[in-house]
């Protein structure tokens, strides 16, 4: 018998562009100029150790990345190694690299103990390139560590995929999570103890979010180790492995839904395989001004080629857009959906969670009569989609990962997607107003949604945009320079044409005319779309986010050094890292991050006075107390230097409910995308305010709690008192309006109406604090008290209807004022201007507390 063995390869080509020419497999030619003059690029940085490519969405990034790693398996004899976000994308581009690319690419999906031998001997051998997951990669105890060359796919969005390998996610049901609340109740305020163990049923805030004040729990870290070393057995277990000696080193993130226990930072250069590969190739539609990909990857110091011949300003292939939100009445906007997919046949949904999943899987069926699949169904057969007549595909909280090119879809329905994917980036928007530095990845995100079905330069799709939140993102200036000029010009196209739309007709009039590419009337408007493109491309704006973006790039790597520093407890280099982060953020619009960065210097320095350096004691209260003064919506910052050193703070800790309000205020400032529409919001609670009507009055005063950031609601219930604000679960106001035709006095059933109020809401709205304060307001155009009623009028306060529109009438003006500057939730400087026009006026929300009880029933 002949021996069998296999010749080792030896080619030699000066460039990867040579040996794909050389490639008779192929059936895709190119790669085209652009793509070539990237790899270009890259050439020069052949031996860099980490290299970032800028490609757009549906540039054929995927033949670049194969087409230099092909060429490093067989010039170098080198093993390379494909990372993608999913396993559909892992089994696409092992698709395309055999089929379309004639290179040889093998899947390594599923659990590592059950990969085909003659594949993992192929790949481990330098015989072919092979392609798997992410998290595949990072797991503990990863099958994949002895890797030369790994190329990141879609780096831009990989941040959980990669963070997942070092978080630990401990939901409501896990037997952990009572366990680890208990501790947490030693520490935590009433207010956030309730929201964090709450049923569904309670008033906790949907986004509500805090993160838990380390140096408070320092002393039972060891208690919580052990909690989770017992009860994290399952595929959490791995991840928990890896921050287990370095939990005081994480941060730990509280919702109602979950714990989450997560570095700043994925410490990634601590995972061998990762660090002692020769070469790390980060392929993202955008390199960003922030330092994302350095945050995303944890990797500090990366050589970045930039798109070339001008691609960051343009998109691939035409969209056009329909904003419905913009000017429709709500019964056309029904239409939309059912008349665009009767028109199109095929469509795909994004949307943001698995519970919209299901009910737009269940209208579509119903309505459409239309095959309705989920992103775990075309994972593993997208033929099933393609295959059906009359199909739709239904996304959750998914920017990415499956492409819909040219006839597979030419309808996209963004609806509601959420800018916000975890809890660090809710806390940091949220209760840092550190808005500004998810800026860029936002933007991405939408960038990516945008283009899941237009992949190439001939594709075209409509896109129909629900969802006031989103759409915000692009009916102000400020917001719209941030993105490509093409798709900047196709945003404002699509917003000017939805301005006129008033009935589906309108719609699918303009939508049968853009499916007729060649027809005249798309013709001129893909010329004005062009026109708009090559103005902006042109526009010498500078960008409002241009000098915060800089400082946020300039201390990305510093951040990147100090998770390292930490990972071993180095905390001295640590706080080193930390001082130069703190001194480079001086932009207005990042006090929110930089308080967050003196808080986490606090931290360290505290840990290094319990471990024996008494010189640090009195260096974290300082740096506690100067993080309290940046004036963030966060309460326990303005105590933990009282609470650590038991003494006296030079912070001071009034009750003005800021912290309560906030997230109310913007969230209902940002459903209005227009200032008509908010105009016309406005006029309605005025309206309605100064009505005669009582039951219009108390509508009015309904939707003005909204508007001071409370949770209001005007229950219709039999025994139920007039609308009541919920300020936060210690604080309550309920009011017993009485609005007189004729010029009476409050008669005695008026006042035993009233009195009964504080007894109905702790009976009847789950949540709130044992403890929690109920001030009854008396509101009315009365201005005198029956005698005999006195007696029933204790603990009830009166403020006659004038000196109610007094106070509403000066909110509303600052608010109006306000609205015209606001751009998104969590900015510092907004807020903060906002505050101090609110607290110079005497509008503060413990103002009107103030003012509501200034004055009791009994005494008028």
């Amino acid at each position: 018998m002949a021996f069998l063995y296999k010749r080792r390869e030896r080619i030699s080509y000066d460039t990867p562009q040579a040996m794909y020419q050389d490639n008779k497999a192929k059936t895709i030619l190119g790669p085209l100029d652009y793509q070539s003059n990237m790899i270009n690029e890259y050439m020069k940085e052949l031996n860099t150790n980490n290299v970032a490519l800028e490609l757009p969405t549906g540039s054929g990034k995927t033949l670049i990345g194969l087409l230099i790693g092909e060429y490093r398996r067989k010039m170098k004899h080198e093993t390379v190694l494909f990372l993608c976000t999913t396993n559909q994308l892992v089994k696409q581009v092992v698709e395309q690299a055999n089929k379309k690319y004639g290179i040889n690419a093998i899947a390594f999906c599923g659990r590592q103990k059950d990969y085909n031998i003659s594949d993992w001997v192929q790949y481990s051998s330098g015989e072919a390139i092979g392609v798997t997951t992410y998290s595949s990669f990072f797991a503990t105890n990863s099958r994949f560590d002895e890797v030369d060359i790994i190329i990141m796919d879609d780096v831009h969005s990989s941040e959980d995929y990669i963070i997942s390998n070092w978080t630990v996610n401990i939901s409501k049901n896990d037997i952990a999570f009572e366990q680890i609340a208990a501790i947490l109740k030693t520490i935590l305020s009433e207010n956030d103890y309730i929201n964090l163990t709450a049923d569904e049923t309670s008033i906790c805030p949907e986004n509500w979010c805090n993160l838990v004040p380390m140096p408070l729990l320092i002393e039972r870290i060891s208690e919580i180790n052990s909690i989770l070393q017992i009860n994290i057995n399952d595929e959490r277990k791995f991840a928990y492995m890896n921050i287990a000696e370095n939990l005081k080193d994480c941060n730990i993130y509280i919702s109602n839904k979950q714990i989450q226990i997560r570095p700043w930072i994925p410490p990634t250069m601590f995972h061998n395989a990762f660090s002692n590969a020769k070469q790390r190739i980060l392929m993202s539609a955008t390199l960003g001004k922030s330092g994302e990909l350095e945050r995303i990857t944890g990797i500090s110091k990366i050589k970045k080629l930039p798109m070339i011949d001008n691609w960051d300003q343009r998109s691939i292939g035409r969209k056009l857009f329909i904003f419905p939100d913009l000017a429709m009445e709500k019964s056309e906007k029904k239409k939309i959906i059912p008349e665009l997919q009767l028109l199109m046949k095929k469509s795909v949904f994004l949307v943001p969670n698995k519970s919209v999943e299901r009910k737009f899987a269940e209208n579509l069926k119903e309505i459409c009569n239309t095959d309705v699949f989920d992103a775990g169904e075309l994972e593993s057969n997208k033929d099933v989609f393609l295959k059906s007549e009359n199909s739709s595909v239904i996304l959750a909280n998914r920017f990415e990962g499956i492409d819909f090119p040219d006839d597979s879809s030419r309808l996209l329905f963004v609806y509601r997607i959420p800018k916000l994917m975890n809890l660090q980036e809710n806390f940091l928007v949220s209760k840092m107003s550190a808005a500004t530095i998810y800026t860029e990845r936002i933007k991405t995100r939408i960038i990516q949604a945008f283009g899941r079905c237009t992949r190439n330069a001939n594709d075209y799709a409509v896109i129909c945009v629900f969802g006031k939140s989103i759409m915000n993102e692009f009916t102000k200036e400020e917001k719209q320079m941030q993105y490509p000029a093409e798709l900047r010009a196709e945003l404002s196209f699509g917003l000017e044409t939805s301005e006129g739309y008033k009935t589906i007709t309108d719609i699918i009039t303009n939508v049968k005319l853009f499916l007729d590419q060649k027809s005249p009337e798309w013709q001129d408007a893909n010329e004005a779309i062009i026109e708009r493109r090559n103005e902006y491309m042109e526009d010498e704006i500078k960008n409002p986010y241009s000098s915060c973006y800089d400082q946020l790039n300039a201390v990305a790597k510093f951040e990147v050094n100090y998770q390292s520093y930490i990972w071993t407890n180095n905390y001295i280099k640590a706080i080193e890292q930390l001082n130069t982060i703190i001194s480079t953020l001086t932009s207005p619009k990042l006090k929110g991050y930089k308080c967050y960065w003196i808080y986490i210097k606090g931290c360290l320095q505290y840990y290094l006075y319990k471990q024996g350096a008494q010189q640090y004691g009195s260096i974290s209260k300082r740096s506690f107390e100067e993080a309290a003064g940046l004036n963030v919506p966060l309460k326990w910052l303005n105590t933990l230097s009282m609470k650590l050193f038991s003494g006296e703070s030079n912070t001071t800790n009034t009750e003005d409910y800021f912290e309560d309000v906030i997230d109310g205020i913007e969230n209902k400032l940002q459903k209005y995308s227009s200032p008509q529409k908010f105009e016309r919001y406005i006029e309605k609670i005025l309206g309605d305010l100064n009505s005669e009507d009582g039951k219009k009055f108390e509508k009015g005063q309904e939707e003005f709690g909204k508007l001071l950031g409370c949770f209001s609601k005007n229950d219709d219930s039999q025994g139920a008192p007039d609308p009541y604000w919920i300020i936060n679960l210690d604080m309550v106001v309920v009011f017993e309006d009485k609005i007189y035709k004729t010029d009476k006095k409050i008669p005695i059933e008026d006042v035993r109406e009233a009195g009964t109020h504080h007894i109905w809401i702790k009976r009847n709205v789950d949540g709130l604090s044992p403890n929690a304060k109920i001030l009854t307001i008396f509101v009315t155009t009365s201005k005198e008290i029956e005698e005999k009623a006195r007696q029933f009028a204790d603990g009830i306060y009166y403020m006659h209807k004038s000196d109610f529109m007094s106070f509403v009438n000066s909110y509303i003006a600052v608010i109006r004022k306000e609205y015209n500057t606001f751009n998104e939730n969590g900015d510092y400087g907004w807020r903060n201007d906002l505050y101090e026009n609110l607290q110079t006026q005497k509008l503060l929300m413990s103002d009107f507390i103030e003012l509501l009880t200034k004055k009791k029933l009994a005494e008028i």
